[in-house]
């Protein structure tokens, strides 16, 4: 950027306004707008007392289109900042204003303008994944899909959040040792931006970026569906899909996750177990939260043709419909677990490595939408040998 970044306060509590001048002076780099040269920074106070907080927020972001949208407020309910990040904001501070947080914004302002010009998001999708009982497979058809996903897509364009709570597995799938996991994000939902949420996320070889679950028991009591919607929120801001390991356990915290997706997979077997826990799970997502039954479907792990129990079957009986169907490779899916690898790494050239890359097409945006009909499961030489 050839000049300094503009940052205009629109700030009327004394203490407050006075500690960010102080700060502004003390960091240096920000000019003040002109009628010229509309702000590249806006930081705004929210009344305590606003009836309409939001409106407030929406109507500053919108008289500064592309402007860095940041608020200070005394205002301590945790709903408001969660519908305040949908709006856009990138950084909040809460009053008292801490100088520390000020300052430590301020740094990761400068450095995000002067790497790139500002950017109002994504807006990313978000693709869960669950399981209708255990051992289907879930786990492993999401970190696959992510990294087919971002096999197809190239960059910073996959994330995957790991739901499956309280013994989330994804870094050991993929073998990767992450520095921090989301209990980090739940502890600092107040100052949840995007660099900061870039330094806390884990990165696989391929570029995939990971969100492990929490690992702690007390960092496990702060999930709920407000900090877990804050948290895929963001990420949709920062990455073209989202795939979310929702575990196997449908309560409010998935159900909030299941509302916020683009579309919801089912894994499911060919089998009268997962056939009786599909019907269970689907009724109960009708009964609590129609709007998201649409959006259910199912996806078939481990899928072969004399399977007891077919796609029009499971459908006839649940009433959700089949999406795609993967391939039985135990072989293959079991060594990948071991080594730490995906399967598109091990054995990209498997008939599940193939079921994985089709998915993937089917879901990256962009994509033709179809799978080509011209072989079982849709595939052309599904079950080919394993290759390396």
């Amino acid at each position: 950027m050839p000049d300094a970044p503009t940052l205009r306060l629109d700030v009327t509590d004394e203490p407050s306004l006075r500690l960010f001048e102080e700060c502004l002076t003390a960091s240096g780099g920000f000019d003040s707008p002109g009628e010229s040269r509309p702000p590249d920074v806006l930081l705004v106070e929210i009344a305590a007392g606003d009836p309409e907080p939001l409106t407030t927020l929406a109507k500053a972001r919108d008289a500064t289109p592309g402007a860095i949208l940041l608020a200070t407020s005394s205002i301590k309910d945790p709903g408001f900042l969660i519908e305040a990040m949908r709006l856009g904001l990138r950084d909040f501070f809460p009053q008292p204003v801490e100088r520390e947080a000020v300052m430590k914004a301020l740094e990761r302002i400068k450095t995000s303008l002067c790497a790139q010009p500002p950017s109002r998001g994504k807006n990313g999708k978000i693709i869960g994944v669950m399981g209708v009982k255990g051992g289907v497979g879930t786990t492993t058809v999401c970190v696959n899909l992510a990294a087919a996903l971002q096999e197809a897509l190239g960059g910073s364009s996959v994330a995957l959040m790991d739901m499956n709570m309280p013994y989330g597995e994804t870094q050991l799938f993929l073998d990767i040792t992450p520095k921090y996991d989301m209990g980090e994000i739940m502890r600092n939902l107040d100052r949840l931006d995007a660099l900061y949420l870039m330094d806390v996320l884990a990165r696989h070889d391929s570029g995939l970026r990971v969100l492990p679950c929490p690992a702690s028991a007390e960092d496990l009591q702060m999930i709920s569906p407000d900090t877990v919607a804050a948290a895929l929120t963001m990420l949709t801001d920062l990455f073209d899909l989202v795939v979310a390991d929702m575990g196997i356990y449908l309560d409010e915290v998935t159900l909030k996750a299941m509302e916020l997706s683009s579309s919801v997979f089912l894994v499911a077997e060919q089998n009268l177990a997962c056939l009786a826990s599909l019907r269970r799970m689907a009724a109960h997502v009708r009964s609590s939260q129609p709007e998201v039954a649409g959006k259910l479907s199912v996806l078939i792990n481990r899928a072969r043709p004399e399977g007891d129990v077919g796609p029009k079957e499971l459908e006839e009986a649940t009433g959700v419909k089949t999406f795609f169907e993967l391939p039985l490779d135990y072989d293959a899916a079991t060594d990948a677990i071991n080594q730490g690898k995906t399967v598109l790494e091990l054995f990209p050239k498997s008939a599940l490595a193939k079921g994985f890359r089709s998915l993937a097409s089917r879901l990256a945006p962009g994509g033709d939408g179809r799978c080509k009909k011209r072989g079982l499961f849709g595939l052309d030489g599904l079950f080919s040998h394993k290759g390396t």
